[in-house]
């Protein structure tokens, strides 16, 4: 092989490596917000026992917020090929 195929090819590995890595990196930071948002709607969930009718209003205004922030990231998610349930 001559050394200008080889260094043809060599980038091409190089460059799908690295966008592979970089698209890795998004996944895992996209799941990480994904988890963030569970995280922070159960302990939302659990202040709910003792709240008042205003902070009962606050907390559904959250929720939905949180529910819409979910609803982006399992699209995103998709539109990278990862199929969320």
């Amino acid at each position: 092989m001559n050394t200008k195929v080889r260094n043809t090819v060599v980038a091409a590995v190089v460059t799908v490596l690295a966008s592979t890595a970089l698209a890795n990196v998004e996944l895992v930071a996209r799941i990480d917000e994904g988890a963030s948002s569970a995280a922070r709607r159960a302990q939302q969930e659990a202040l709910l026992v003792s709240a008042t009718p205003a902070s009962i209003e606050a907390y559904e205004a959250t929720r939905d917020d949180a529910t819409q922030a979910d609803e982006q990231l399992k699209r995103k998610l998709e539109a990278l090929g990862v199929w969320v349930d």
